[in-house]
């Protein structure tokens, strides 16, 4: 396992956009935009090998508002961002009409599962949740949208997103996903790593500990851990600490990756002492 902390980047290297379905960090060369949004080709691609399948899910929310987009749909030679687009507004229009309208609230949810974009599905489905309503095809969705599979899709990329926002320094957006994270899964390994390393970054050395404990009960034969374990109690000025952290690491480095570092922190540790 790699060590927890990130290398910044520079600023003058960083692209400039996020693509709107997989949270990718672009330059502006590879930007595909449509209303607003942005894709990247390899999100374009997919969407158009996806057109088949979304023709087989469109359900008409009502038969004024969806006959566009029906149309649209069985077009082969639409554009797939339009086609799933145009289905979203129509069910935002059909909402804007009767907030409590089960079809559309149905409809926008599988739409913006299909796109990855899960944090606007749940919203849409605790919607049409709320409206204590039953069908088949809501039990369908609620076993998709809580499968362990869907789970871990928007787990991944809430850490995405964490992570080049950190890597980006916009630390409020870093913590907004990882709030998100957390409650997706606030145990999982990733989320508690991220977590640290967002800690760490933000010069939070006791927030960083509580996670980096919390890590070495899952791994707790991880060298680089261990390590920094004992950089985090040496900010503390916690040397004894730092040393049993390092003795851990000592003993965990079967493979000698971390000497030259341990006995840094050792000396380190002594000058302190």
């Amino acid at each position: 396992m790699m060590s927890l902390a990130i290398v910044l980047i520079d600023k003058i290297d960083m692209p400039n956009f996020l693509c709107h379905t997989c949270n990718k960090l672009l330059p502006d060369t590879d930007c595909k935009v449509f209303q607003n949004r942005v894709f990247c080709p390899v999100c374009q691609q997919e969407m158009r090998l996806a057109q088949q399948e979304d023709v087989q899910i469109s359900e008409p929310v009502s038969s004024e508002t969806m006959t566009t987009v029906e149309t649209q749909l069985n077009r082969g030679g639409d554009h797939p961002s339009t086609v799933v687009d145009d289905v979203i507004l129509a069910c935002q229009t059909a909402l804007s009409k009767n907030s409590l309208d089960p079809s559309a609230l149905l409809n926008i949810t599988k739409r913006y599962l299909s796109l990855n974009q899960f944090e606007d599905a749940h919203r849409y489905y605790n919607r049409l949740v709320a409206l204590n309503e039953k069908s088949e095809e809501l039990d369908t969705l609620t076993r998709l949208i809580q499968s362990d599979s869907v789970k871990e899709k928007w787990l991944r990329s809430e850490l995405k997103k964490c992570e080049q926002f950190l890597e980006r320094e916009q630390f409020p957006n870093a913590k907004k996903a990882l709030s998100v994270a957390m409650k997706i899964d606030g145990e999982h390994i990733k989320t508690l790593q991220c977590a640290a390393s967002f800690y760490q970054l933000s010069n939070d050395p006791k927030s960083t500990l509580i996670y980096l404990r919390k890590l070495s009960e899952l791994t707790p034969n991880d060298p680089f851990l261990y390590m920094n374990i004992a950089q985090i109690y040496l900010e503390l000025n916690h040397v004894e600490k730092a040393e049993r952290a390092l003795k851990k690491a000592t003993q965990y480095d079967n493979k000698k990756q971390c000497l030259d570092d341990i006995k840094l922190l050792l000396a380190e540790c002594k000058k302190r002492a």
